[in-house]
């Protein structure tokens, strides 16, 4: 009874998974009556405990959220689900989805992501060969914001949003109590009659929406000058406009920012530039003039120095210059993107050739070698250790820098690294925990706070 105790204060952690058996006890006893007085009070306790312990036991969610339904249900309490950014679990009652559809279509803005809308489709547009070879990136994007966007033009020109211009009747199902639970049919009943809205399986709706999706992918066809349009759609003229004027804007301001990502930057210091002119003048006098024996002498001792320190700055060297050097020896084109002169003096082909090839190997190696993140997923469940297996160290570098919120500096830097953007690697990220642990992992640039505790051990080497 003293653990009893304990966890109806919500304030004991888990020391054990057997610690489990009298959460489930502490549960029962309130779904059957027992240790409150108002029925309001036995709903926030076992919103509380729930609250308390999912994030150690997660398999809790797919039993809480409906016995905490059956519970307001039961006692005329009214009920508002949490909000769900994943996708709705299988196992989730119809009563439960549709409330959470509701809760999408009324909030302000729309809340559709890419997988929420696929779900309301009556078509499979990641199948277009548009979606497969050039416009996936796009549509995931800007596709949710197009409905969001609609939605609010409705309102603001017809006062009706979308769930209430295609609204559909309401339909009353007998539930049972408290399923998989411990419960007493004997105290409440074994079922319950409740109501709810279809709202993901009404036609009209699912069908205007998919108008407005492959309107959608038609003008993205059209700015990404892609071949073939997709027939059949009718829309409001003044809603193709809309649409057609917002996707402009954004399919400008996503060129223009791809182009300040791949653009070099180039810092020239005028000071450094002023000294090496002077130099340059007092070696063209020096010719002009001619030097005597005594000067060459001079020069010849220098010029062995100079070869001699020659292996020297190759391996102080930056690395990058020397090989931009030698690729440009074998012909390729050289980009430099910085101008530092306080750089040790670019070293020729030949003076390249004769250090040690060996040294060369080193410096370039010591220039390339980036600190190393590192995931332990060896007390992971084997889905996630598979999951693991499917990143690349790009994709660890993001996990790492969205973990530690290292901001879109980071970011930037780990995409550009890998020739890629911020965007792209995180939507490859989704998609390999998708594959493997059925769930998405980044949401709105963020680690869902579910499986924060899933990157304990993801630490850099720096």
């Amino acid at each position: 009874m003293v653990f009893l105790l304990e966890i109806r204060s919500a304030g004991l952690p888990l020391s054990s998974d057997g610690f489990v058996l009298f959460i489930c006890i502490y549960i029962y006893e309130l779904i059957n009556g027992i240790g409150w007085v108002d029925p309001s009070d036995g709903w926030d306790q076992l919103n509380k405990v729930w609250q308390a312990y999912r994030k150690h036991h997660p398999k809790m969610d797919n039993y809480m959220r409906e016995w905490l339904y059956d519970f307001a249900a039961l006692h005329q309490l009214g009920y508002v689900p949490p909000p769900m950014n994943k996708k709705l679990p299988r196992s989730m009652s119809n009563e439960l989805k549709e409330l959470e559809w509701k809760r999408r279509f009324t909030a302000e803005p729309v809340e559709l992501s890419w997988d929420n809308l696929f779900f309301m489709l009556d078509f499979d547009p990641e199948r277009s060969r548009f979606y497969i070879e050039s416009g996936r990136y796009e549509m995931t994007r800007f596709t949710p914001k197009v409905i969001a966007l609609v939605d609010q033009y409705l309102y603001r020109s017809h006062g009706a949003r979308l769930i209430q211009r295609f609204e559909p009747h309401s339909r009353r199902v007998k539930r049972t109590l408290f399923k998989s639970a411990l419960y007493d049919s004997d105290i409440y009943g074994r079922t319950i009659t409740v109501e709810y809205a279809p709202i993901s399986e009404y036609k009209p709706l699912r069908a205007y929406i998919t108008q407005l999706v492959r309107f959608t992918e038609n003008k993205l066809r059209e700015l990404k000058g892609f071949k073939g349009r997709l027939r059949g759609i009718e829309l409001e003229q003044e809603v193709e406009e809309l649409i057609s004027r917002y996707l402009i804007k954004e399919m400008n301001a996503l060129k223009a920012e791809t182009a300040r990502a791949v653009k070099p930057q180039i810092h020239i210091n005028q000071r450094k530039l002023e000294r090496l002119a002077r130099e340059s003048d007092e070696v063209r006098n020096m010719l002009m003039l001619g030097v005597d024996d005594e000067e060459q002498e001079v020069n010849i001792s220098s010029k062995a120095r100079i070869e001699h320190s020659g292996h020297n700055r190759l391996l102080e060297h930056s690395g990058s210059q020397a090989a931009s050097l030698k690729r440009e020896s074998e012909g390729q084109q050289i980009i430099q993107a910085v101008m530092d002169f306080d750089a040790p003096a670019p070293l020729s082909v030949d003076e390249i050739e004769e250090v040690n090839p060996v040294s060369a190997v080193v410096a370039e190696n010591q220039v390339e070698e980036q600190p190393a993140v590192v995931w332990n997923v060896e007390e992971l469940d084997e889905e996630w250790r598979d999951f693991a297996a499917s990143l690349q160290h790009t994709h660890l570098e993001i996990l790492f820098a969205l973990k530690n919120i290292h901001g879109e500096q980071a970011l930037q830097a780990a995409a550009s690294r890998a020739g890629s953007m911020p965007a792209v690697l995180i939507e490859e990220i989704n998609e390999a925990a998708m594959e493997h642990i059925g769930d998405l992992i980044i949401d709105e640039d963020m680690i869902v706070e579910d499986y924060m505790s899933m990157l304990d051990k993801l630490w850099s080497g720096e």
